[in-house]
């Protein structure tokens, strides 16, 4: 493979060597996440990512989940909270992770998440965790407004925080051709790793996902690329990725944040045994 230019999370390198192991955290309150942060020392994995939008206080406060009211309702009276609420827990975790990197993701229902956030709100809650100190790295969805997109990429990098610009289909897998594109424009908003995430109908779904990796990654990558396969057909793409060219994987400690996360104790093994 061409060299491509490494992400630095923290002590990490993302592009480098084996894909990076990412374990999501999502407790619902205070206590759990900070079991399950605790929980990560001395494991195998390389990053924490705090999924914000599990977080049932914050959504006590006025988040309309995504089977509840639209956003721009209950939401408004209660969005001050709920970026208060997530800043102090930010700083929690960072604090005890200790060296671990800390990836903040707010995932809203339009790519299934737990919250429905129109774009000024989701601006405001990821500018307030930008502003924290706490984020290590960003998620940010790429397929929202190009302008929210741009400015949250935009704050991020100058606070000294790499953005990942996701964007995921629960439902389907595009063409090859179109998750080349889709990777391809998220790169050019800005982000610094771009990530597809895509349901699989079959196995030729698994194999167009696999290709539009290698393409994206043998052709128009500048950095790193995570791309995969969800469910139990698509869990080969999470343990394949330092073959066809994806750079970190999701795996499971407690709960899974997606369908086809394998658990992380089972990851080193399987890792090494497809290294090329």
């Amino acid at each position: 493979m061409r060299p491509l230019r490494p992400v630095r999370v923290r002590s990490l390198v993302i592009g480098e060597g084996r894909p990076a192991l990412i374990v999501p955290l999502t407790g619902a309150d205070e206590p759990a996440l900070l079991h399950e942060a605790q929980a990560l020392a001395g494991s195998a994995a390389d990053l924490a990512e705090w999924r914000v939008d599990h977080l049932e206080s914050a959504a006590a406060a006025g988040a309309p989940s995504r089977d509840g009211s639209p956003a721009g309702g209950r939401l408004a009276g209660g969005l001050g909270a709920i970026v208060s609420e997530a800043v102090r827990m930010a700083a929690r975790l960072r604090t005890a992770l200790g060296e671990m990197p800390l990836l903040i993701t707010v995932r809203t229902a339009q790519e299934g998440g737990q919250w429905d956030l129109a774009d000024p709100q989701y601006e405001e809650v990821l500018g307030a965790l930008i502003r924290s100190g706490a984020a290590d790295a960003l998620d940010v969805e790429a397929r929202r407004d190009p302008g929210t997109v741009r400015a949250l990429i935009a704050q991020a990098h100058a606070a000294g925080i790499p953005v990942i610009g996701s964007a995921h289909d629960f439902e389907s897998t595009p063409p090859r051709e179109e998750l080349v594109a889709l990777l391809r424009r998220i790169q050019d908003l800005g982000a610094d790793i771009p990530k597809a995430a895509v349901m699989p109908r079959g196995p030729g779904d698994v194999l167009a996902l696999l290709e539009a990796t290698w393409e994206m990654r043998s052709r128009h990558a500048e950095g790193p690329i995570i791309t995969m396969s969800m469910g139990p057909l698509g869990a080969v793409t999470r343990v394949s990725g330092e073959i066809f060219g994806s750079a970190a994987t999701f795996a499971a400690q407690q709960s899974a944040s997606a369908p086809g996360q394998l658990p992380l104790e089972e990851m080193p093994a399987l890792l090494r045994a497809l290294a090329p």
